[in-house]
């Protein structure tokens, strides 16, 4: 009952960790002694933690982050995998709690990932844990038990295709198998396990995806657009190319159907619900009022034209298959290309007589074939990595050399 917060000093892997930490004088004085009741040791430090003498009540979340693994060894998100320990004295020998589920990835654009018993077994949740006869772990009681666990990923907007991921579950017996949703922004797809499988405690049951096993549907809805003049665009342009009916609404099907989107000079705030259109491989958006563009769901771009808006920023860094970027006359003062190896046009800057326009590195940009950089100030500018390189502009440098 004497609870407190211990920490490892180690600062790298390793199978014996020494921990420092807290505890009254008359507890520590009694385990030297050999006199106390066994000390119990929780991994990871969970501040609500119930300890009632016989055993230790805990919570494994059903919200969880899905961390990059590899085939060979993985990982799953720290501060998730319960373990338990118990001692009379202060060598404590943890056993591992949970099960888990490891699978990969099988297509980009995946937001979040939900597992689900098919008989709604209880797989996360407040446990309240107990060693049983056979000095294991075991779960007694399960106080507040969760359905359902959902995967999200640690970074960025979606998870990488082929990676493998992990749930982090109770330990299951699913005697009618268990069912998995895949969510992209616009579809959903669904892989169902009907026989009989069971999560043991201490074992990850894995499984490989391909596009294959999973078939994915659009959504069922309408797409909230709201700047006017953008769904005004998208109605005139998709409504009803699904069944050929028109409601002047935009359904996650129809936007499926877009492949190029066109929306230059028409007065456009805000291209919010552009996420939905994940099949589109052109976008020009030149010559609007937009001070922002997300287009980290668009992951098909090709070509990406925002030249002459209000942008302080521009990330496409999930936009990998680029070959086209232009975005010029903005109030961007950075732009990172470092993942868009394909670009083979590149235009940027800003011509606008405020701050120059710093920080741009081409060094992975070895496709290129037109260079347009204008009001930068470079020490130096090396454009022989270019092999392909047919034309170059640079107006208003300040460049040292060339």
């Amino acid at each position: 009952t004497d609870k407190g917060k211990f920490t490892s000093t180690n600062t790298e892997n390793a199978a014996t960790v020494s921990f420092t930490g807290e505890l009254k004088e008359a507890t520590a004085n009694s385990i030297k002694a050999g006199t106390n009741d066994p000390i119990w040791a929780l991994y990871p430090y969970d501040e609500n933690a119930i300890f009632d003498g016989s055993s230790v009540t805990t919570t494994l979340p059903n919200f969880q982050t899905g961390v990059i693994g590899t085939s060979i060894s993985g990982t799953f998100a720290d501060d998730l995998f319960i373990t338990l320990a118990k001692s009379n004295d202060l060598n404590l020998y943890f056993y591992n709690v949970c099960s888990g589920f490891k699978f990969s990835v099988p297509k980009e654009g995946i937001t979040s990932i939900t597992i689900q018993g098919n008989n709604n077994e209880n797989i996360a949740g407040k446990v309240k844990l107990s060693f049983g006869g056979d000095g294991k772990p075991q779960i007694d009681e399960v106080v507040d038990g969760q359905k359902t666990i959902t995967l999200v990923p640690e970074s960025g907007s979606s998870f990488q295709k082929g990676k493998y991921y992990y749930f982090v579950t109770l330990p299951t017996p699913f005697t009618s198998g268990f069912t998995l949703t895949f969510n992209t922004q616009s579809e959903t797809g669904t892989f169902v396990h009907n026989s009989d499988v069971s999560f043991p405690r201490s074992q990850f049951v894995t499984k490989s995806f391909g596009n294959q096993d999973i078939t994915f549907e659009a959504k069922e809805g309408i797409i909230i657009i709201p700047d006017a003049n953008f769904k005004e665009y998208c109605v005139e342009n998709f409504d009803g190319k699904v069944n050929g009916e028109k409601d002047g609404e935009i359904s996650y099907a129809e936007a499926l159907t877009a492949r190029t989107i066109d929306v230059v000079q028409k007065s456009i705030n805000t291209l919010s619900g552009i996420e939905f259109f994940t099949n589109i491989t052109r976008l020009n958006c030149v010559l609007n009022n937009l001070e922002e563009i997300d287009v980290s769901s668009n992951l098909k771009l090709q070509i990406l034209q925002c030249d002459d808006n209000d942008l302080k920023e521009l990330d496409v860094s999930n936009n990998t298959q680029l070959t086209k970027l232009t975005c010029s006359f903005n109030k961007l003062t950075t732009l990172d290309v470092s993942k868009n190896t394909r670009l083979q046009t590149l235009t940027c800057g800003r011509m606008d007589g405020e701050t120059p326009f710093s920080g741009l590195d081409l060094s992975n940009n070895t496709q290129l074939r037109q260079l347009k950089i204008h009001d930068f100030s470079f020490p130096e500018l090396d454009v022989s990595i270019f092999e392909n390189l047919k034309e170059l502009i640079c107006p208003n440098l300040n460049l040292g050399t060339l």
